[in-house]
């Protein structure tokens, strides 16, 4: 099956037989390459990495995703065969266990995908709703000037003039704009923040025309592997 050389099966074989690796950290394309081989680091892993978190996991600690697995492999040495060992202790654990009706149904229909009436936007909206319903005020298009740590609260300033404190501050922007934010008031942590690297991640959406009675396919998040395609965002 391409693009791997061998079939996958080849991978699982090779874990029962390899050895232990080293105690201390490595790389997530060093721990898979050594236990499951080339083909699983390099067009498994590389673009799973590659499109979650838009990283390279031959810099990235094994650690970062994969601590489950590392920890494993110290213990039982097998990652496959430890997971094959959990998976019949708990089956025999659920058999014991008195299901609910509605996981019996589920799995004597199948189900295997489920999804929101209205799409995943409901999830955010209901969250909204019950956010704002208890007391919380939500601002949007609001820029953000300044951020100062006094202590154990944040004063953050607007570009309204309008100050807000608070006793917990949760930041989900990227590294290089939070460092702009606190550059006046905390200097140091700027500095480190702009050390962080960053890249911009663009999306690709495609779409296919089926034949045979189906008319359009809309898809999305595709993941090549790095040494496939090379691309320089600026």
């Amino acid at each position: 099956m391409q693009p791997f050389q061998k079939p996958l099966y080849y991978a699982g074989l090779r874990d029962i037989f390899a050895k232990r690796g080293p105690m201390g950290d490595e790389s997530m394309h060093s721990f898979v390459k050594r236990r499951f081989g080339p083909d699983v680091a390099e067009y498994l892993i590389d673009p799973l990495v590659r499109g979650i978190c838009a990283g390279d996991c031959r810099e990235i600690s094994v650690s970062f995703l994969l601590k489950e697995l590392k920890e494993t492999e110290m213990k039982s040495r097998s990652i496959m065969l430890s997971t094959a060992k959990k998976l019949f202790m708990k089956k025999k654990s659920e058999e014991k266990k008195s299901k609910p009706e509605l996981a019996r149904k589920a799995e004597h229909e199948g189900w295997s995908v489920w999804s929101l009436q209205g799409g995943l936007e409901t999830l955010t909206d209901s969250m909204v709703d019950h956010l704002c319903n208890n007391g919380a005020e939500i601002k949007y298009d609001t820029k953000i000037t300044s951020i100062e740590l006094q202590g154990k609260k944040a004063r953050i300033k607007m570009e309204s003039w309008e100050e807000i404190e608070t006793e917990q501050l949760i930041s989900a922007i990227p590294a290089i704009s939070l460092a702009s934010l606190l550059k006046k008031s905390h200097p140091g942590v700027s500095k480190i923040l702009q050390d962080i690297k960053c890249v911009t991640v663009g999306t690709v959406i495609t779409t296919v025309l089926m034949r045979h009675g189906m008319t359009y396919l809309g898809g999305g998040g595709d993941s090549l592997s790095g040494s496939v395609v090379k691309t320089e965002v600026c």
